[in-house]
């Protein structure tokens, strides 16, 4: 299986998207409606009226999540091959996304936290263009842009702000030019949607959209512990065979490779289980936790070890998904 994405074959393309209908099989067989959350105002606002115009058909948004899943494996992919992640142009990245975001269910529904990643996909990628950018104003206020309608969509994302100065701090000399840019990229969305609300009698809309509800922690269930303890091994694997080559990379990939390890670790800093939010918020996590996991896929030595966490991947989707009740 492995070998079928390893170079990029453009046949490979219509095997992705057969696997992606495989693999979300069962989540299309259970169709369910994408569910509206009192904290994240904007993505109420948007499924109200994206269900006024194509209605409030279940197969119909449980599809279009897999299309959504599809697409963002191929943005991904075409991000890690554009900034040399890997040491050949590949489609493994496509495929752990695929298959990452099969091992839970809630992974594969349309939801906010699914609009997320192609938020985040767009930030990375403006993020990493910046390091050769010597023009990167216009870059930087669109990803001032880009995490303000990520906390907008859905407040936890907050914590992004983390991610994006040690990013740019690691990329770039600091000047406070480019940085009062990308403050004024942040301030552009919440100053549009502030006068929007105001002129619609609807400022009272910030007080959902500025406030998350805490929790004790609580037992996780059966299959989200399998599934996070699964993806958990994989990427700590993953990233202990990238360590083990990162001495020979270019000064200027190792440099992205840091930047994937701090998006992994405020990723997991945003979906602490003290959030009331659900499982569905996780699917950030795949993002950084994918290109750790495809460095497996290239091991050549055991053959059988990479084919094995493999079929161990698959095993644990399969069990999910059709045997564990």
């Amino acid at each position: 299986m492995i070998k079928l994405f390893k170079n990029q074959n453009p046949y490979a393309i219509i095997i992705l998207l057969i696997l992606t209908l495989v693999l979300k099989f069962n989540v299309l067989s259970h169709a369910v409606v994408p569910h509206m959350e009192q904290h994240q105002v904007l993505w109420s606002i948007f499924l109200r009226k994206f269900m006024d115009i194509f209605g409030g058909g279940s197969f119909f948004y449980t599809f279009l999540a897999t299309v959504n899943i599809a697409g963002q494996a191929l943005y991904l992919n075409y991000i890690t091959n554009k900034f040399h992640f890997f040491s050949k142009r590949t489609y493994l990245p496509a495929y752990t996304y695929i298959l990452a975001s099969s091992l839970l269910p809630e992974w594969s529904l349309f939801s906010a936290d699914m609009l997320n990643n192609w938020l985040f996909l767009g930030l990375i990628n403006l993020v990493y263009s910046t390091y050769a950018d010597q023009h990167a104003r216009k870059s930087l206020f669109n990803i001032g842009c880009l995490y303000s309608l990520l906390f907008l969509l859905s407040f936890p994302n907050v914590f992004f702000i983390f991610f994006i100065t040690i990013a740019l701090l690691i990329l770039r000399p600091f000047k406070l030019v480019e940085w009062m840019v990308t403050l004024l990229g942040m301030a552009t969305p919440v100053y549009i949607l502030g006068g929007v609300a105001y002129l619609t009698d609807s400022l009272y809309i910030f007080s959902s959209i500025f406030s998350v509800h805490f929790t004790l922690p609580k037992l996780l269930p059966v299959p989200a512990v399998i599934a996070t303890a699964t993806l958990g091994l994989l990427t700590i694997t993953g990233f202990i065979l990238l360590n083990q080559h990162m001495n020979r990379m270019l000064f200027q990939i190792k440099k992205m490779w840091w930047i994937n390890i701090i998006f992994l670790f405020v990723s997991i800093l945003s979906t602490i289980p003290i959030f009331t939010l659900g499982n569905e918020i996780w699917i950030v996590t795949l993002l950084p936790a994918t290109l750790f996991i495809s460095n497996i896929w290239f091991l050549k030595k055991p053959k059988w070890f990479a084919e094995s966490l493999n079929f161990l991947l698959l095993a644990v989707i399969i069990y999910l998904q059709w045997f564990y009740r």
